[in-house]
């Protein structure tokens, strides 16, 4: 589907959409039960400084555990993390809670789809 630019309603009759503020406007209105998706990148809120984060080593799905190469002081039992992938569109999994942590092993919450070694566990 095309993108069109808002100065170009009314003008096109092509199928296509058009971004008006924070809203998708299709043109010609879809049928019933049609679907579009939306992919976007996204980055997370906070910039953290790189001593706030641990660089995962690797992930034991089982148990929601990963083991990172080294672990902040910062991160804490209780301690609600993001992890960010290393590498655009650095996909992010928000507000995942620490269970326990052993060494450099911490036990998450739940471990997301698609989190991969390599990734960041960030304050």
């Amino acid at each position: 589907m095309t993108r069109y630019w808002e100065e170009d309603r009314g003008k096109i009759n092509t199928e296509g959409f058009f971004v008006v503020a924070n809203q998708i406007e299709i043109s010609p209105v879809p049928i019933a039960n049609s679907t579009m998706k939306l992919v976007f990148h996204r980055k997370p809120s906070t910039l953290v400084e790189l001593t706030s984060t641990a660089k995962i080593g690797s992930i034991d799905t089982l148990n929601s555990q990963v083991t990172v190469e080294s672990l902040p002081s910062a991160i804490l039992t209780d301690s609600l993390v993001d992890i960010v992938s290393q590498s655009s569109p650095y996909f992010a999994e928000d507000d995942i809670t620490v269970i326990s942590i052993s060494g450099l092993t911490i036990t998450l919450s739940s471990i997301p789809a698609g989190m991969q070694v390599g990734d960041y566990v960030c304050l």
